[in-house]
């Protein structure tokens, strides 16, 4: 897992949440690497810009 994930207006969730961050500092450091990890996987902005560009010429194109 890469993310703590809380439901839109759960006030108590998101506060256990957030205390499991700074409680739990070896908890706080898988999520950090899982993030990473996945952030470095993701396209960078002139990959994901050349993407949508592609996508628009296919869709105009037909």
């Amino acid at each position: 897992d890469a993310a703590i994930l809380v439901p839109p207006g759960d006030d108590q969730l998101l506060a256990a949440a957030l205390s499991s961050l700074l409680t739990d500092r070896a908890h706080c450091l898988r999520l950090a690497k899982a993030a990473r990890k996945y952030g470095a996987a993701l396209p960078d902005w002139s990959q994901a810009a050349r993407q949508f560009d592609e996508v628009l010429s296919e869709l105009f194109a037909t």
